[in-house]
């Protein structure tokens, strides 16, 4: 896994939190439902606690971590988490963090059981009923991986790549706000239909790798595509 100053560091990127409730629910209405996806996903793997950090670290409190995340989810279409490539891969990077925090990493939650934790998480962020549809979901993912001989652990390529295309999607269009001078560009991405499946993803400037979002197709290639010889 990624170190945690790197999520620091994308969250500073992307958001500049202000000092109230009332700032923080301007700056997420501001957002487009893609960028507030990609931020829910940010959060999503790297756990509620790193949310907190970058937000004292901003001179919030704790508290605001709740009505963070909570406007957040009310700009998604909560559907879309169940299929939205990125926001998968940030379930898949939260289970993998909790395996090591469990299995590897000392302290009080070696030894608890993975699956305990990663609900925990879960429910930190999303209503409790939500919470558990989103866990029973990536479990089920997980095996399905198993079952066709795929790794389900992410590797730290795809991971960096993961990170590099859901900040490009966060920062995005930004619609800039009277409230807050943004200097952040739009990431110019266009869709690309997959060779094999056809299924369609969307990739940027600095993709080097595509891998078909479409779990029954296994395409995984160097991107651009090189000419068929």
């Amino acid at each position: 896994m990624l170190k945690l100053d790197v999520f620091d560091r994308g969250m500073a990127r992307i958001l500049t939190i202000g000092r109230a409730t009332m700032q923080i629910q301007r700056e997420i209405h501001n957002m487009t439902p893609e960028q507030a996806l990609a931020c829910l996903s940010l959060i999503v793997a790297h756990g509620k606690k790193s949310l907190i950090v970058s937000l004292k670290k901003d001179g919030l409190s704790a508290e605001m971590a709740d009505l963070f995340t909570t406007e957040l989810q009310s700009r998604v279409n909560k559907d879309t988490l169940f299929s939205d490539p990125h926001f998968e891969f940030a379930l898949r990077l939260a289970t993998t963090e909790s395996i090591l925090d469990t299995a590897v990493r000392e302290g009080p939650l070696k030894g608890m059981d993975w699956q305990d934790l990663f609900l925990m998480q879960l429910l930190d962020i999303f209503p409790k009923e939500f919470a558990k549809r989103l866990f029973t979901h990536e479990l089920r993912r997980i095996e399905e991986d198993k079952t066709n001989g795929r790794n389900p652990v992410p590797t730290n390529e795809t991971h960096k790549q993961w990170l590099q295309e859901v900040m490009d999607a966060a920062v995005g269009p930004v619609v800039t706000s009277p409230y807050r001078k943004t200097d952040h560009k739009g990431t110019d991405s266009w869709m690309v239909a997959c060779p094999k499946c056809q299924t369609e993803k969307r990739c940027f400037a600095k993709t080097k790798r595509f891998q078909c979002k479409n779990r029954k197709c296994d395409f995984d290639q160097p991107y651009p595509f090189q000419p068929a010889s």
